[in-house]
């Protein structure tokens, strides 16, 4: 059977942690598939733990590089992609490692449906002027909330994680990016 059977859409988050948000979707949205890349053990245990207790169904992990599943998806499957709060590598000679790129947002274009939704958030400064140098010359991604004033509002649909929340109390307010495929 198909993953996406019986389901109204399939969304991806990169990178989820201890799941909180990809939680919070799948519950908000029960006829909905939320695919779950997270490479760490000790979030995808603490994720499985919350979806036992929740009795969620609609929640499928993938305990890899979230790279390796997006090279293998078909073309324009996913509705939304969340990458949240990735490792900002802030040394000069690690920049390369950072998630949000050039590269990686093509092939996320590749599967990423038009009109889908891309939602990027950072509270590491050097980043977030990384991640609008990248959104800004991407030419299959359409920047809507580029305005400045805009990028501390969260989307609509947001749920606030422990993470978050930490980084907040220490004076670290997120930046939020969303993009139109």
């Amino acid at each position: 059977a198909s993953p996406r059977e019986g389901f109204s859409g399939i969304s991806l988050e990169i990178g989820f942690g201890g799941g909180e948000h990809l939680l919070a979707q799948a519950i908000h949205r029960p006829d909905h598939l939320f695919v779950g890349c997270e490479p760490f053990l000790n979030g995808v245990a603490k994720c499985l733990a919350g979806i036992d207790a929740h009795g969620v169904t609609n929640i499928r992990i993938v305990a890899r590089d979230a790279r390796e599943l997006i090279a293998a998806l078909p073309e324009g499957v996913l509705e939304t992609v969340f990458i949240l709060f990735p490792d900002p590598w802030p040394k000069a000679k690690h920049t390369k490692r950072r998630l949000v790129n050039a590269m990686t947002l093509s092939m996320l274009a590749r599967v990423h449906r038009p009109q889908g939704r891309l939602l990027i958030a950072t509270d590491h400064l050097d980043y977030a002027q990384w991640i609008e140098e990248v959104l800004r010359d991407h030419p299959q991604y359409v920047w809507i909330n580029h305005d400045p004033s805009m990028r501390h509002l969260a989307p609509s649909d947001w749920t606030q994680t422990k993470y978050q929340r930490k980084t907040s109390a220490e004076g670290r307010e997120p930046r939020f990016y969303e993009c139109l495929r």
